[in-house]
């Protein structure tokens, strides 16, 4: 218990983490299958296993606990479930980041930088494949047990898998990237400032061109994407695919 109240994140840490799963939270609603849900692209579920893999496993209960406030706050602002069912599908929630998590730093050296193919492929499989299992699990299941939206376990668990799956490819390697790349070790010259925002710009162009019709040609994200693994590596292509 001792090890656990030394290893404590600093509370703006930890405000930072709640303020990013209640928006995640609030993101994937607004994208929900079925409303009501957050059966979608669920972005906090990337969040939290890469808060982890990155923590001391001492401080993971800290995180764990800001994670339920957090759940349970966006509960009570969009998705209304069961106060049960709602702590039932945070633990399904909370088992696939513990789980993952300890998958990946059991496999990957420390810290996990997803440099290797071993580490991506380790990602991939036990993060994104494997520890989405339990959260679509019991979420599925609290969904059918309370008969939520009139879902069945059969029809909620993939969706639920898939949407946790494509938050974690999503959104875990850019947030590994901010934990880790830009945690004050990377110093970029005013010229390379420059480029990415250059580079920056030019992604924002891609998408509101896509979004409104005007761009029907979805590999012409291919030579600026190209351009920022090239240039700026694991950070470059992480931020850029997010």
């Amino acid at each position: 218990m001792s090890r656990v109240w030394s290893h404590r994140p600093q509370f703006l840490h930890l405000g930072l983490f709640i303020t990013a799963y209640v928006l995640g939270c609030g993101f994937a609603q607004s994208l929900a299958i079925i409303p009501g849900t957050g059966i979608s692209i669920w972005p906090p579920s990337g969040l939290f296993i890469a808060t982890l893999v990155f923590a001391s496993r001492y401080s993971w209960p800290w995180w764990v606990l800001g994670a339920c406030l957090a759940e349970l706050f966006s509960n009570f602002l969009w998705f209304h479930t069961p106060l049960p069912a709602a702590f039932l599908i945070f633990a399904g929630n909370a088992l696939e980041a513990v789980a993952g998590a300890w998958l990946v730093n059991q496999t990957c050296k420390r810290p996990v930088r997803l440099e290797t193919l071993r580490d991506v492929l380790a990602f991939v499989v036990l993060a994104a494949g494997i520890a989405p299992v339990a959260s679509a699990t019991v979420g599925s299941a609290a969904l059918a047990w309370f008969g939520i939206q009139s879902q069945t376990f059969a029809t909620a668990w993939p969706l639920w898998w898939i949407g946790d799956a494509t938050g974690v490819l999503i959104v875990a390697p850019l947030a590994l990237v901010v934990f880790q790349n830009w945690r004050g070790k990377a110093q970029l010259s005013a010229a390379r400032w420059m480029e990415a925002c250059v580079l920056g710009l030019i992604f924002l162009g891609i998408a509101a061109l896509s979004l409104s019709g005007y761009l029907p040609f979805a590999y012409i994200i291919m030579p600026p994407l190209l351009w920022a693994a090239v240039r700026f590596e694991f950070r470059g292509a992480a931020v850029a695919l997010t």
